[in-house]
């Protein structure tokens, strides 16, 4: 079994494989150079890129392969065993990432596949990649980071592994929408990472997460208040975070929601 990308020897591997992108780069690039604020912007972003990358290139002696074009990520993390352990670290490296820019205000979309796949620093190729974009371009319309079929199931062949479903790690990493995708669900990354605070009933860094993360969506909806389009995009964002500060803030969620002028229904969990 090949358990990496070999360019001495090229072939397909099996691999989890994402694809990821900023929403609305491009505009607000070409906006930034036309106000006469292009060196900021870049500055701007180039920081929150450099800092983001830092989470899912973490891992040097693993054979995952990144790939960084400014808005655009590939990822590729060839499978050795069953792929839970790849299945599940790419879900909390991108939640990562995607909490980084967030709160940078910079909010991304993408897709996650399992399948064939080859990258090195020359080649990026393989179905899945196809896939994956295709999912990101086509499908998440929403800043959300979605999960393939092949990707939904895997969680669900691997959450049988455990007594109840609910006490599989995919149970509060991955949440469904009202349209059926399966999303991830990373906020619930300040949950593990705040841990032993909050189990001392100790929400303060939380706190201080979940404002500034407020505070970006805030500055989106007014942003694009007479831009519908784009408009319940983020509008999309806020309701999510409304989510998390009801299922997962146990203690003070309700100050930090969002008013959005665009109402949708609560995502669900998977199982």
């Amino acid at each position: 079994m090949v358990l990496e990308y070999d360019s001495t020897n090229p072939s397909l591997v099996n691999s989890v494989v994402c694809f990821i992108d900023i929403l609305g780069f491009q505009s607000l690039g070409l906006e930034a150079i036309k106000n006469g604020k292009g060196n900021e912007f870049l500055r701007d972003i180039h920081s929150s890129l450099t800092k983001a990358k830092i989470s899912i290139t973490s891992y040097e002696l693993l054979p995952a392969k990144v790939k960084v074009f400014t808005d655009n990520v590939v990822i590729g993390w060839p499978i050795m065993g069953d792929g839970e352990g790849e299945l599940g670290s790419t879900f909390l490296n991108l939640s990562e990432y995607q909490l980084s820019l967030a709160l940078d205000g910079y909010f991304i979309r993408g897709g996650i596949s399992v399948g064939e796949h080859f990258m090195d620093e020359e080649t990026v190729f393989g179905p899945e990649l196809i896939k994956s974009y295709e999912l990101e371009s086509n499908v998440a319309v929403y800043p959300r980071v979605i999960l393939s079929a092949e990707s939904k199931k895997n969680v669900k062949q691997f959450a049988k592994f455990y007594g109840d479903q609910k006490d599989s790690p995919f149970y509060t990493e991955v949440l469904e929408d009202l349209d059926g995708e399966w999303f991830l669900n990373y906020l619930y990354i300040l949950i593990d990472r705040f841990e032993d605070e909050i189990a001392e009933n100790d929400y303060t860094a939380l706190y201080t997460y979940l404002e500034r993360h407020k505070q970006r969506i805030e500055e989106s909806l007014l942003k694009y208040a007479g831009n519908y389009k784009l408009l319940k995009k983020y509008a999309w964002i806020a309701n999510y975070h409304n989510y998390f500060c009801d299922e997962f803030v146990l203690i003070g969620g309700n100050k930090f929601k969002i008013t959005s002028p665009i109402k949708m229904s609560y995502p669900r969990r998977i199982f």
